[in-house]
């Protein structure tokens, strides 16, 4: 969105301009970008000034920014001096939380401690990285080049491209031993906080027994207790069972639903009465005669959201038939439909290949509605224990979740090195370990952290003689959360450094 110019020619040879608020859009047949006109403000001579002042204030409240009118006259008679010049505005919040929770953790320390000798601060340039990860992923180059001119880390500024690429060599030096390959398996170790406490890097061709291997292997030595391995549908096959009760002896599997047909007639059609685990949880036992044991779980409250979605999806899908008498599949519109993943499940082709919904797909999806299947061999472990220690599986796929598709974005990767593709996926799960550290504080998602955070800015001056940095005011919502993660922002006015008459205005 943005404030379009527009102008015409009088008959007189002079020229009217007009002001419009515009966003582009793409035109559906010619695919070419056109300016979409949202309002018009009219005449640019005619133009109510302070009304777009107005407009401008409204905005940067909800943004967290200052807007200063250089014709205001409080501002003419009371703004900063001539020979003070305002250089940039850097975001602080989020950059310094996170250097804080670096310190906090000890992980600054600990990469000092193995890199005292180096002679450059690479703990730094990990932190760089890292945090990188959790506000704006880029590449290393997009990190040197652009990002870190963006924000306030003034122990990062002075890094070449070559020293960041070799802070990661450093820290695959000082991990385990990593190797090539084009696609990755990522392993991950968490607490039932989902703390991410270690990780695993296998070739992507890995067998899933291979890595639950290597996983046992290195977790013997840490006194974890009874073992249970825990995984999802896409490990509960024949072989895998088989090789899992081998490698870790017990196992809780989730199993598919609607393509098992074991779970699809029998175990969702067992009678029995769920006991109520929590608010959002019940579950009870259905065994088989065949010896197999099963927990079927339910959640009331996601039984709700999936059935009020489909509801909604189905609307969707009647309102875009309904404008439609001509409905082969042939057509543009019904291809769509038949190719999207939200709604091609409830559509079905007749035998004069039309396209219409599908009332029986509608009605089966019902059945699966807030509901899970767990198999297991551990005859000794409750129904209580076998559903709370599949939510521990939720737990770890909350954390890879934001690895992989939202805000630390470990994929696409652009390395091809063996050990600087292990750090890249070492330096993204320290990110994870900062965001859920963070959360646990706050007791929200990072995306909101960050949105606090990322209002919290810090304005460079420069005088004559000195180089100084000013907080903008900050809302009630930043003072909060900075209070909940134990960070303590400087005083409005920090980072005064004098210097040399002949620089200081550069």
């Amino acid at each position: 969105m943005y404030l379009r110019t527009t102008q015409r020619k009088n008959k007189d040879g002079s020229v009217t301009k007009y002001y419009q608020l515009a966003h582009n859009v793409r035109h559906p047949e010619t695919k070419l970008t056109t300016a979409k006109i949202i309002h018009s403000f009219g005449r640019a001579d005619e133009l109510d000034r302070e009304q777009l002042v107005r407009l401008c204030r409204s905005i940067a409240r909800v943004c967290g920014v200052e807007v200063i009118d250089p014709l205001d006259a409080a501002c003419s008679k009371g703004g900063l001096p001539a020979d003070v010049k305002i250089l940039r505005t850097l975001e602080y919040g989020t950059v310094r939380v996170i250097a804080e929770l670096w310190e906090q953790l000890g992980i600054g320390k600990v990469i000092r401690e193995a890199t005292h000798d180096k002679g450059v601060d690479y703990d730094k340039a990990i932190l760089a990285m890292v945090a990188n990860r959790l506000c704006c992923p880029e590449s290393k180059l997009g990190v040197w080049e652009r990002w870190l001119n963006t924000v306030y880390l003034p122990e990062c500024g002075h890094f070449k491209l070559r020293q960041l690429y070799e802070a990661m060599d450093i820290l695959h030096e000082n991990a385990e031993e990593g190797f090539w390959a084009p696609q990755i398996v990522v392993a991950l170790a968490v607490t039932g906080e989902g703390i991410p406490v270690k990780s695993w890097v296998f070739p992507g061709n890995t067998a899933d027994v291979s890595t639950v291997e290597t996983i046992k292997k290195d977790l013997r030595g840490w006194n974890l207790g009874r073992a249970l391995f825990v995984a999802d549908s896409g490990m509960n096959s024949t072989d895998n069972r088989t090789e899992l009760a081998k490698a870790c002896g017990t196992y809780l599997l989730a199993t598919r639903m609607a393509s098992v047909s074991e779970v699809k007639q029998t175990v969702l059609s067992t009678p029995g009465r769920y006991r109520e685990i929590s608010e959002s949880l019940h579950a009870k036992e259905v065994l088989l005669e065949n010896g197999k044991r099963y927990i079927l779980c339910y959640n009331p409250n996601e039984a709700k959201r999936q059935a009020l979605h489909r509801e909604e999806l189905v609307t969707m899908l009647e309102e875009e038939l309904s404008k439609h008498k001509d409905r082969k599949i042939s057509n543009k519109w019904a291809i769509e439909l038949l190719a999207s993943r939200r709604f091609k499940r409830y559509l079905a082709i007749t035998e004069h290949n039309t396209i219409h919904i599908d009332r029986k797909a509608i009605k089966d999806a019902a059945k699966y509605d807030g509901k899970w299947v767990l198999e297991t061999n551990d005859k000794n472990i409750s129904v209580e224990d076998a559903a709370r220690g599949y939510r521990g599986l939720m737990v770890i796929e909350r954390c890879f979740r934001p690895l992989k598709k939202t805000q630390i974005k470990m994929m696409p990767m652009y390395h091809w090195l063996p050990d600087r593709i292990e750090s890249h996926v070492k330096i993204c799960v320290l990110a994870l370990l900062i965001e859920r550290i963070a959360e646990l504080a706050c007791d929200k998602p990072w995306r909101k952290i960050r949105l606090v955070l990322s209002k919290i800015q810090a304005t460079e001056f420069a005088t004559p003689g000195h180089h100084f940095y000013q907080l903008n005011e900050l809302p009630n919502e930043a003072k909060s959360t900075i209070k909940q993660l134990a960070f303590a922002c400087p005083r409005k006015v920090f980072g005064i450094q004098t210097v040399k008459k002949d620089t200081a205005m550069m």
